[in-house]
């Protein structure tokens, strides 16, 4: 979704339904028009649904600019962001007052986070406070919260890379992560039952 009205919108639809918005703020074309409007309503919609928002940012720098990054305005309506571990564990200590999700593993072909490299991703995990999660393909760790993209339950894949799995295929999941299958949806409303049952 592209534009903030259209996610309004269907926060209304679907808000009481979801414990997690995630968005990508820097693809809504109009979210920094009108800024403070758009960020008082987004909280105002968070407490009424009672659901967090993930800025799904994938941080992947060294602390210094990941820390100004998160102080650039997404800290002032964002719960959660999403962060490559790649600089390391000291880098991402200095993202504080916010939740973090590691990003351990993609749904996308051919991603290059391997095995070594995900245990890794676990060590920082499992060691740094406000880590809450780890966004994965398997399970991956007794102490973190499952958080698993690429799900819909009428595509496998699109012709992009993306790779889609079903709830039943994915049930170690905490938490699924599900975009275009409830966007794009003709009855978001009902669409999320679904996935719900």
């Amino acid at each position: 979704m592209d534009n903030i009205e259209n996610i309004f919108d269907l926060i209304h639809k679907v808000g009481k339904d979801i414990c997690i918005l995630k968005i990508h703020s820097d693809m809504i074309i109009n979210f920094h028009d009108n800024y403070s409007y758009n960020r008082d309503v987004l909280i105002q919609l968070k407490k009424e649904y009672n659901f967090k928002i993930w800025e799904d940012r994938k941080f992947a720098d060294i602390g210094h600019i990941m820390k100004r990054q998160l102080n650039n305005g997404i800290s002032d309506w964002a719960d959660i962001i999403s962060v490559h571990p790649i600089s390391g564990k000291k880098s991402l200590e200095e993202l504080r007052n916010i939740d973090i999700i590691l990003i351990g593993e993609m749904s996308s072909e051919g991603h290059l986070l391997n095995e070594i490299y995900q245990q890794e991703v676990i060590n920082i995990a499992e060691n740094v406070e406000n880590v809450i999660g780890i966004v994965c393909q398997h399970k991956m760790s007794d102490k973190l919260l499952h958080i698993v993209p690429g799900i819909s339950i009428n595509k496998t894949g699109d012709s992009q890379g993306q790779q889609y799995n079903t709830p039943e295929n994915r049930n170690f999941a905490d938490i699924f992560v599900i975009g275009r299958g409830i966007y794009e949806s003709d009855d978001p409303f009902n669409t999320i039952q679904m996935y719900k049952k």
